[in-house]
């Protein structure tokens, strides 16, 4: 999504982009996380705040605690398309984060595992949900034991410099997947991105 000043965000839980409207000297920041949750937080200084957003995210999840894996499918559809809609401006954008990185490097190094990482987690996804046998100490035989993998909620996600595409990419198509929200605080030299 574009912000006002020309720099690029990858967002964290939603793919769509962000309506920012000014109404009486306020910015305001539409924060849509591409279900039907919707909440709005103050921009200040080209910032919105993450308290409000944070709690957004929240409501959002216990309003919905367990997506089925259609939910879990889109978002990361969505995602892949965000990312193959913005693959330039990506890549503009590390490149003035880095002061000349070469195009192919981020393509190689960063947006096609990107693009892998979404794929697997989109073909495997729906058996990672699956309950799964787990074993019992002999002292508590007859007795059986289940793993059954549930959402979080909330994932906080902090990228490193070096790679900030896929180090941010990687882990939210995880928590995406396993149907977890995802706040993502990307590196502080990751101006432009």
């Amino acid at each position: 999504t574009g912000i006002p000043d020309g720099r690029f965000q990858v967002t964290v839980t939603h793919v769509r982009p962000l309506a920012v409207s000014r109404d009486a000297g306020k910015t305001w920041r539409r924060l849509d996380d591409g279900d039907t949750n919707v909440g709005f937080a103050q921009v200040t200084d080209g910032t919105f705040d993450l308290g409000t957003r944070l709690q957004t995210l929240r409501d959002a999840h216990r309003a919905a605690p367990f997506p089925e894996w259609e939910v879990r499918h889109e978002r990361l559809q969505r995602l892949r398309r965000m990312l193959e809609t913005h693959e330039a401006e990506i890549e503009a954008a590390i490149d003035a984060d880095f002061g000349g990185r070469p195009t192919i490097e981020t393509q190689v190094a960063e947006f096609f595992p990107s693009i892998a990482e979404i794929r697997a987690a989109m073909h495997g996804g729906r058996r990672w949900m699956k309950r799964r046998r787990a074993g019992v100490s002999k002292w508590f035989l007859p007795a059986s034991a289940w793993i059954m993998p549930r959402p979080l909620g909330v994932v906080g996600i902090i990228v490193p410099w070096n790679y900030p595409l896929f180090l941010a990419v990687g882990p939210l198509v995880g928590a995406l997947a396993a149907g977890n929200r995802a706040m993502i605080k990307m590196a502080a030299n990751s101006q432009h991105l």
